[in-house]
């Protein structure tokens, strides 16, 4: 017997499963690989944190910079200063037009060989550019901010929306970024429960305080 194949029906019926099937089986695929994109984002804060660390260990002028970054502010370490920003970085911006915060009194020698040698760190982990969180969206979460606490402890942070005007977050990783409060993930040494909340990029506008 001649096989006649698909009828029109049975060819809509088939179309009609795969449709269903893909419809259930793209919002798993989603988080999946927005996980697999905070993964990824998260280890390279951890090796941001750890590389600038172990320099801080061994450049004299990177200590003193963080040193005098700390001592700066007799209320800092308060709730609402936890955190010192000493730098951010925007994706896409050149590594060549990297800069640590400029600090008030500080021995222009001491930041300018700690401000290349954290540049030279930088530029080895991402090339001529700053790298692009893989779980980003523009403007909200797409820069690396580096900061110390009282206790010349390093955390790395994604973030939107910091610019020269922003040196302090608070306890829960707020700020005021461009004229708005705006909260900053936590992602080494310890990754913020927000951060993991977080299903899409999406989400971050609605989290924001």
């Amino acid at each position: 017997m001649k096989d006649k194949g698909f009828s029109l029906v049975e060819l809509i019926i088939v179309i009609a499963i795969m449709a269903i099937l893909a419809a259930s089986i793209a919002p798993a695929l989603i988080r999946y690989i927005n996980k697999s994109r905070k993964a990824d984002d998260i280890a390279f804060g951890d090796s941001l944190g750890t590389m600038i660390g172990a320099a801080m260990t061994e450049n004299e002028s990177i200590y003193e910079y963080i040193t005098y970054s700390v001592g700066m502010d007799s209320d800092f370490g308060s709730a609402s200063k936890t955190y010192r920003l000493i730098t951010y970085m925007s994706a896409g911006t050149q590594m060549n037009a990297f800069r640590l915060n400029a600090l008030s009194g500080l021995d222009n020698n001491i930041y300018s060989e700690a401000n290349t040698e954290v540049g030279r760190i930088m530029g080895e982990l991402m090339g001529k550019s700053v790298v692009k969180p893989k779980f980003n969206k523009p403007a909200d979460l797409d820069q690396w901010l580096i900061c110390v606490d009282k206790n010349y402890n390093l955390y790395v942070f994604v973030g939107g929306h910091v610019n020269n005007s922003v040196w302090n977050l608070d306890s829960n990783g707020d700020y005021n970024g461009q004229g708005s409060t705006r909260h900053a993930y936590m992602i080494w040494p310890h990754v913020d429960p927000r951060y993991n909340a977080l299903t899409t990029p999406n989400d971050v506008a609605r989290d924001q305080p």
